[in-house]
């Protein structure tokens, strides 16, 4: 069995002293907060390679796919798609998915939000195909909690 923690739960902490600790404590992985630029994929590799630790999986900022307003699922797309590459960086890891954290209740209607989502997931969804090492270990976007 292998154990990893999510990053963000060690906040601003340093990528080398979480890799430290993690791998201190007998953990195999992290769910790494997919922020490319405070994590680049060569640097974050190494890091985590070195201290015997692997990414499991991305978690996204607080990006919202199924929110009805367009502009903000434009942002949350573009974010996402960058997001994939990031993952292909990283040797592909599984990424989650979800609506915007804190956001109990559907904005409009909730089966409204859930067909948005829908689309969006299915615009991502070619990306991900074009994207040969990705797609290799691809899992789909799904929704984690019905918020989103």
């Amino acid at each position: 069995m292998r154990y990893g923690v999510c990053s963000w739960i060690l906040g601003d902490t340093p990528l080398l002293l979480v890799a430290e600790l993690l791998s201190g404590l007998g953990y195999s992985g992290i769910e790494l907060f997919g922020d490319w630029e405070r994590y680049p994929a060569h640097v974050a590799h190494r890091v985590l390679s070195e201290h015997g630790l692997s990414v499991f999986s991305l978690t996204p900022t607080n990006v919202d796919l199924a929110h009805p307003d367009t502009g903000i699922r434009e942002k949350a797309r573009d974010y996402y798609l960058r997001l994939l590459d990031y993952a292909t960086e990283m040797g592909s890891p599984l990424i989650g998915c979800h609506g915007e954290v804190g956001r109990m209740h559907a904005v409009t209607e909730q089966a409204q939000e859930e067909h948005l989502l829908a689309e969006e997931v299915s615009v991502l969804s070619p990306h991900k195909q074009k994207n040969w090492a990705c797609a290799s270990r691809w899992r789909g976007l799904t929704a984690t909690s019905r918020t989103c």
